[in-house]
């Protein structure tokens, strides 16, 4: 990488003089004057004796201790992952601390016209001061340096010095914008030009972070853990030597800045050497120090316990013992509630939107121990809100155990703060209650952490009294039901396929069978009107992305996951039937995409905009005939109707077009594959299975037809039912409408009509029947149209 821009300012000299000092020696780069070479080599000494006396000072001044350096534990995994160290207030001070800001030496910047500085209120802005525009957003350099570290789990501290070492942009009183666009070196090797690509500040600092995350994680790395020859410049004649790699992080720095130091660059710190490089050391010695030794493996951490309460504690609690629901004040609609409504012990706890009042996964009860410290027992199990005090320092998240007033992390002491209440752990009073970051949707983790001065509102809660309202009598009774849309009450909610699947699409679809279990729902009411609709054919519930609760999310079968709300269901009566609200949010309802019912229509949620919006009202048929695969309820039993008598039986047949009865339904050159041409053809030989077709009915005059050639079926496109549609031959797709015929007998013989569109019916392209015409469905428009009447024949090969 290349190393920080240093400036040397001469006293009373406007000349700007940059060095690069960093990983190779005495490489140095002049800007453009006018001035004759005699003037530069001037200059040259001048900086070289410049450099001597600002080493010589530093030296006498403070005792830099390179002694401890170790080439191969530079910084300990500890260390680099510890992002506890600094919050975005801490972050904010410290940059202040270091560089106050207040450089009033402006016209220097007119000497630099390549370069660009920000200057306001007539001095430059610095590191500590400055913003970077992101999403609409002002960010602090201490906020983009902060959401590095959460984002990636790299110490702040780490980043603070990285910026420092490369740019010196921390202490820098008028930095430009070259060392901001390039300020942590990243994407900028030594043997080239920096790569644009990677330009910016919140840019620069997210990538570093994500290298260094990438390496402790296991990812790539030059060097790995173990031994390794490492060079002490970018030029491999000056050599190296081989250096055992101690731990992940120090190999993170290493494919950062490739290079060690030699012994000269150690001894002459801060200064330079013959074939040195000093980035490793640098970022050793900024480190130690601004925040001490980073190879330390753990942390001494004291803690503040809050004890146990005694006969002799206060009893009165600020808040009254009982049951209540705790919603964060991040967004009052998420509440405390228990991950998948487990009783089990360690059940996690976790945010989730409110979806019913009597969900008692959401409902806590809070005893009072004495002092204002509380047990919050949680209503589904009898288990205390708790966490692994072992895991104290990596913020765990919130779990449910048997209860230990002995342990402390089973006890919490409220704080109350006008309408809203803060928890602080008895096992530190430094950590919190709190939502897991600034933000909270559905299963964003609860854990307990350090607080914050003041307060976020990720770690205050309100209370509100849980109770249980008298019962609403349900709009739907428990049972199976067709579900159909009220744009065509033709058209049916449909599992795509017949499909068992996780995920299987939704969709609308016409009713060819009353048995179809792929239109037949089993609808549960939960209470106050909200239901669960599972699919009668696989038990899987309606569904959809719980973490996407936007317009077009499409609607799809899913195994039930315990109060998911993406499988809840808020029913509202309307005329001509219910709009069905998803309890994610209740503005958004079950909806038919384009508002539009054909075959194979998706189905999706929408924003509810209208009381008589067709295209999300569903109109209800309920069965009173037994279905087998969804068990309860268990309606009544219902008479059957008598059969109805097939048009057609079981057997072998050819089937000839009454254009030419010569010409038979055959399979295209005797094929065995999947999207066999179907076509016409004379008769050459009776045992010609390719012109042998086995017809099944299914039942109310619904048939598939088989070639006995293949086993395939009679088959089209699903998804494109239209006129010209070419047929071909198909392995059986179960409860597909394309393999599946509805017969209609005429004068002369039948009608095949599609089931997934009746106006369509099995048809001899243009009427011209010869060798190889094209079987296709096409619009049945006349009773008496030759091109799609079949006479059969049958035979008992």
């Amino acid at each position: 990488m290349k190393k920080n821009l240093v400036r040397i300012i001469p006293e009373n000299t406007d000349r700007k003089i940059v060095a690069h000092h960093g990983d190779v020696s005495a490489n140095f780069s002049f800007s453009k004057t006018s001035r004759n070479i005699l003037v530069l080599i001037f200059v040259f000494f001048m900086i070289s004796a410049l450099s001597f006396l600002l080493a010589k000072n530093l030296k006498e001044s403070q005792a830099y201790d390179v002694s401890k350096f170790s080439a191969g534990n530079i910084i300990s995994d500890y260390t680099m992952s510890n992002t506890e160290t600094m919050n975005e207030q801490q972050i904010q001070e410290f940059l202040t601390s270091k560089n106050a800001c207040n450089d009033r030496n402006i016209q220097r910047a007119a000497n630099f016209p390549g370069y660009q500085y920000h200057i306001e209120n007539g001095k430059f802005v610095c590191l500590s001061e400055e913003t970077f525009e992101y999403n609409g957003e002002k960010q602090t350099a201490a906020r983009v340096i902060y959401q590095a570290s959460r984002d990636f789990q790299i110490n702040p501290q780490v980043l603070i010095t990285l910026i420092e070492k490369e740019q010196s942009l921390v202490t820098d009183t008028w930095p430009n914008h070259i060392q901001y666009r390039s300020a942590t070196g990243f994407g900028c090797p030594d043997t080239a030009a920096c790569d644009a690509k990677y330009y910016g500040f919140r840019n620069q600092v997210r990538n570093a972070a994500k290298l260094f995350r990438d390496v402790l994680d296991g990812g790539y790395t030059n060097y790995p853990v173990g031994e390794n020859f490492i060079y002490y410049n970018p030029n491999f004649s000056c050599g190296g030597s081989k250096v055992y790699v101690e731990n992940l992080a120090t190999s993170a720095l290493y494919r950062y800045t490739p290079y060690q130091p030699n012994a000269e660059a150690l001894k002459n710190y801060p200064g330079t050497s013959y074939c040195g490089a000093y980035g490793n050391r640098n970022f050793y010695m900024l480190f130690s120090r601004w925040f001490g030794d980073p190879t330390v493996s753990k942390q001494v951490i004291k803690f503040k316990t809050i004890v146990r309460p005694d006969a002799t504690a206060s009893k009165q609690g600020i808040i009254q013992d009982g049951k209540y629901l705790l919603s964060t004040g991040l967004d009052p609609n998420f509440y405390l509630d228990v991950q998948y409504a487990s009783k089990n012990e360690h059940a996690l706890v976790q945010m989730y939107t409110q979806w019913s009042k009597e969900n008692q996964a959401q409902q806590w009860q809070f005893t009072h121990l004495g002092n204002n410290i509380y047990t919050i027992k949680s209503v589904l199990s009898n288990k205390n809100l708790s966490y692994s005090f072992d895991d104290i320092l990596n913020k765990p998240q919130l779990k449910l155990t048997t209860e230990n007033l002995d342990d402390c992390s089973n006890r919490w002491k409220a704080v109350k703060t006008q309408n809203q209440y803060t928890f602080y752990s008895s096992c530190d009073e430094a950590r919190t209650l709190a939502v897991r970051g600034q933000s909270v949707t559905y299963a964003t983790p609860v854990e307990v952490n350090l607080s914050s001065n003041p307060t976020l509102q990720s770690e205050h809660w309100q209370l509100t009294p849980a109770s249980t309202p008298a019962p609403i009598k349900p709009l739907i009774e428990d049972g199976n039901y067709y579900i159909k849309t009220s744009i065509n009450p033709n058209f049916y909610l449909d599992v795509a396929f017949s499909s068992p699947a996780d995920f299987a699409k939704v969709q609308l679809y016409s009713q060819w069978s009353k048995e179809n279990k792929a239109q037949i729902w089993n609808i549960k009411h939960l209470g106050n009107n909200k239901y669960q609709i599972k699919s009668s054919l696989s038990g899987k519930l309606l569904s959809f992305n719980l973490n996407n609760v936007s317009n077009n999310e499409p609607v799809f079968l899913l195994s039930e996951r315990n109060n998911n709300c993406s499988q809840i269901w808020q029913a509202e009566q309307v005329d001509g039937g219910f709009f069905f609200h998803t309890t994610c949010d209740e503005k958004k309802a079950l909806d038919v995409n384009g508002a539009f019912a054909y075959y194979g229509t998706q189905i999706q949620i929408w924003d509810k905009w209208s009381n008589t919006n067709k295209a999300q009202i569903w109109s209800l048929e309920k069965i009173t005939s037994k279905i087998e695969s969804v068990p309860e309820p268990t309606p009544a039993p219902a008479s059957t109707p008598a059969p109805i008598k097939p048009l057609i039986e079981d057997g072998n047949y050819y089937i000839k077009t009454s254009i030419n009865p010569n010409f038979y339904l055959d399979v295209a050159f005797s094929s065995p594959a999947d999207f066999a041409k179907v076509q016409l053809y004379s008769q050459w030989s009776k045992e010609n299975k390719a012109q042998i077709w086995n017809i099944k009915h299914l039942g109310n005059n619904k048939y598939q037809i088989k070639s006995s050639l293949s086993g395939k079926l009679l088959s089209f496109n699903l998804n494109n039912v239209s006129n010209n549609e070419p047929v071909f031959l198909l392995s059986e797709r179960n409860n597909n409408c394309s393999q599946i015929w509805q017969a209609e007998q005429v004068d002369g013989g039948f009608f095949f009509h599609t089931t997934c569109d009746e106006k369509k019916a099995l048809d001899v392209n243009g009427a011209f029947a010869y060798y190889g015409t094209q079987i296709q469905i096409w619009d049945k428009w006349s009773n008496t149209n030759k091109a799609q009447i079949w006479s059969l024949e049958k035979t008992f090969l």
